[in-house]
């Protein structure tokens, strides 16, 4: 997928330039009479980025498309942001090989440092929209199904934390399977 909105970057950047280009000749001048053109070109690199970027929160390059050839960047910029009930993409860890690097990683130099356990689960997105809840895997697949207590335990939340002013919610979080005390056996 990440050659296909690279392509998609570089054409639509390469569409803007010869767009501007044409302007430029044509030398249009505003009200005072200063000579004027299309905002600054955006570098190839940039584009790329940016669609990926619009990618990671709007994982529809039929929408995507849709606003490039509508109206450029500044179009799918605009079409296309975080929406409940439509995945993410997941931010991803790095691993770091040292104390040091970690240190040099948080710009912390000198200071303290707090760490927590890590729980080994599946990375889940709960999306709600005010009526329904949806959950989906780190691939951007739905699992709610699959995981119908999870919906519960967040619904049961929210009546106790905040029955009456909750319109909707995007949560990132790591569904980790545990075992209760009355389910052990000894």
């Amino acid at each position: 997928m990440k050659t296909v909105l690279a392509a998609l970057a570089m054409a639509i950047a390469t569409m803007d330039r010869a767009d501007n280009v044409e302007i430029r000749s044509k030398t249009l001048s505003d009200k005072d009479g200063a000579v004027s053109s299309r905002a600054p070109l955006m570098d190839t690199k940039d584009a790329i980025a940016l669609v990926q970027k619009t990618y990671d929160v709007c994982p529809s390059v039929l929408k995507i498309v849709s606003a490039l050839l509508k109206g450029g960047f500044d179009q799918m910029q605009q079409d296309c942001s975080i929406s409940v009930m439509t995945p993410i993409a997941a931010m991803l860890a790095n691993p770091i090989h040292s104390l040091d690097e970690i240190q040099g990683k948080m710009g912390n130099e000198g200071g303290n440092m707090v760490m927590e356990w890590k729980y080994d689960g599946m990375r889940c997105q709960a999306h709600y929209d005010g009526k329904a809840f949806r959950l989906f895997s780190r691939h951007l697949l739905d699992i709610t199904t699959q995981f119908s207590d999870v919906v519960k335990y967040i619904s049961d939340a929210m009546e106790i934390k905040s029955p009456d002013n909750r319109t909707s919610f995007i949560i990132d979080a790591e569904i980790v399977g545990v075992r209760s005390e009355e389910h052990t056996s000894e």
